[in-house]
């Protein structure tokens, strides 16, 4: 699929009352596949009754009529996959969202943290203090850049899955 259809809707809100329509949709055509059902066995039936030429007339509107229900299912088949695979697109979109968000919060709270052992560190303890601090801040910003590093390989593997 190269583009999302816009007739989807634009939220989740449109996506939850499509896929409610789609279901009633289903739901209605249960009554219709019952007499489709009905009257392909009826033809068959009349089929053994008439001569070979309105015999044949039968047999083609009764062609007609399962090639125009098949076609009705083939599109709703379709339709139901594409709202649920719309579904799982929004669910794993919310995700996505709220794993970068998280990230723009932790990349702040490092820069915010930097700044603040910086300032802390040169204005209580000088240069020999920071030359002792550095290692323990080196360290936990490795382990910060990690844990970024950990959340931008799960998003980048959600991507493929996607």
């Amino acid at each position: 699929m190269d583009s999302f259809p816009t007739v989807l809707g634009a939220d989740s809100q449109s996506l939850a009352r499509q896929q409610r329509q789609q279901v009633n949709f289903r739901q209605s055509t249960i009554p219709i596949g019952k007499r489709v059902n009905w009257v392909v066995r009826a033809s068959n039936v009349l089929l053994l009754l008439y001569a070979q030429a309105e015999a044949a007339a039968i047999q083609s509107q009764k062609q007609k009529m399962l090639e125009a229900w098949d076609k009705l299912n083939a599109a709703i088949e379709t339709r139901t996959r594409m709202l649920q695979d719309a579904e799982v697109l929004s669910r794993w979109l919310t995700w996505l969202h709220h794993g970068l968000s998280w990230i723009s919060s932790a990349e702040n709270l490092i820069l915010t943290a930097k700044e603040r052992e910086n300032e802390e560190i040169e204005a209580n303890c000088g240069r020999a203090i920071l030359q002792y601090e550095l290692p323990r801040f080196v360290n936990q910003h490795k382990q910060l850049w990690d844990e970024i590093c950990a959340w931008e390989s799960s998003i980048l593997f959600h991507c493929e899955e996607g």
